[in-house]
């Protein structure tokens, strides 16, 4: 069954209250409650895609960050609505869409509908509808205008700028927003100000973990990071490389860096390994677990450098990005993974990553990441940082079928 919840918070006690929403819209085992059926968008088409061999695009993955997700393992993801970067894709027939899906795309507008229609595969086509329905409530309520009367333009650029909400007059709306969907999952921040600067990026760890392991296999995780060189930068390719967060083994036992001793430096799978424990003790294992453990630092410091270029929203080029470095990173422990009769849980919240950029401390700028369930991670880019409150996002549920779908009025 195709399901849909979400959940939104406001954070107080800061001159700038952030709110956050994640629109969950994917195949799911939870309970039918409290969710929303999209159903499929063509009823002919099939939900999944297949990896795209990003070492046969390599050179296009170094022209730009935004570009170069489209050459990565979990390549599915959503357009920035940055037009350099994410250029308006060649014309092709549009899903055809059975009346379950109807009455939800008659909530947007007829741009958003072909955006969503215009998609090659269904589970991108839902993301890109639970997209517009999140970011059309979020304008409507905090602007307290009929949905009807939502309106986009962009920032400072009119063809390449950051998207942004517009007041009838034409003149930017006193918010700012922004929006992020990966592999079922849309998450959107926001705030009634716009003197504030957001970003957000959801990953999701396995995504594309077969295609990844084949990679890795062939070139190890030392040669299958190398192919992001023009990404990141120097520093940040060996931290991914041989540096690990804690981890646990099969028997529960967490194991972290120092454990290891020299294995740290292990980027082949399917080799034994030996931690000592503190107590003496020593524990042998795969080597598989070390590689997961470094793969999804590896999506921590990806969540954060996409984070910040959506906060920018001025389509970087790419020895600028390798100049935009992040410091004192480390992977959220996962949550729990939804199962019959619960819903996925959230993990960690990591607060402390630093971003530099030129060398420079960006002092200004605040950076955010959760994990939700076991492979999810939501990264928030946010400034000024001295306005913000302590923590930036705190999710709760939203209902959308009651607070969206019954909100809504047709277009």
């Amino acid at each position: 069954m195709s399901k849909s919840e979400g959940r939104c918070a406001t954070a107080d006690g800061a001159d700038i209250k952030l709110r956050a929403r994640l629109s969950i819209v994917q195949e799911s085992d939870a309970p039918a409650t409290e969710t929303v059926q999209f159903n499929t968008l063509a009823s002919s088409a099939a939900g999944g895609s297949e990896p795209r061999r990003h070492d046969e695009t390599r050179a296009a993955a170094g022209r730009h960050v935004l570009a170069a997700r489209h050459a990565h393992p979990m390549a599915r993801r959503e357009d920035c609505g940055c037009r350099t970067c994410c250029p308006a894709p060649a014309a092709r027939s549009p899903l055809t869409v059975p009346p379950q899906a109807a009455d939800e795309l008659r909530l947007i507008s007829p741009e958003e509908r072909e955006s969503c229609t215009r998609k090659y595969h269904i589970a991108d086509a839902r993301m890109s509808l639970g997209s517009a329905l999140l970011k059309r409530l979020f304008v409507s309520k905090t602007l307290g205008i009929p949905w009807s009367s939502v309106k986009y333009g962009r920032k400072r650029d009119p063809q390449h700028g950051k998207p942004c909400a517009v007041l009838p007059d034409g003149t930017q709306a006193p918010i700012e927003f922004n929006v992020s969907h990966q592999n079922g999952l849309v998450a959107l921040v926001g705030c009634s100000s716009n003197e504030a600067e957001l970003g957000v990026d959801i990953v999701c760890t396995n995504e594309r973990s077969d295609y990844t392991y084949k990679l890795i296999d062939r070139e190890g995780l030392d040669g299958w990071v190398d192919i992001y060189e023009d990404i990141f930068s120097e520093e940040e390719g060996f931290d991914i490389k041989y540096n690990v967060d804690p981890f646990q083994l099969l028997d529960g036992t967490e194991v972290d860096a120092q454990m290891l001793g020299r294995y740290d430096r292990v980027c082949k799978r399917n080799q034994q390994i030996v931690a000592t424990l503190p107590s003496g003790e020593t524990r042998k294992f795969s080597s598989n677990l070390l590689i997961d453990a470094k793969l999804r630092r590896f999506y921590c410091f990806w969540c954060f450098k996409e984070a910040y270029i959506k906060l920018d929203g001025e389509a970087l080029l790419a020895k600028w990005i390798r100049e935009l470095e992040f410091k004192n990173v480390r992977a959220p422990r996962p949550g729990v993974q939804a199962r019959c009769a619960t819903y996925g849980k959230w993990g960690e919240r990591v607060t402390d990553a630093e971003v530099w950029l030129k060398r420079r401390h960006l002092q200004d700028t605040r950076l955010e990441i959760q994990s939700f369930e076991e492979n999810f991670m939501i990264g928030v880019a946010a400034k000024p940082a001295d306005r913000l409150p302590e923590y930036l996002i705190n999710f709760e549920s939203l209902n959308l079928e009651t607070d969206i779908l019954d909100f809504a009025t047709p277009i």
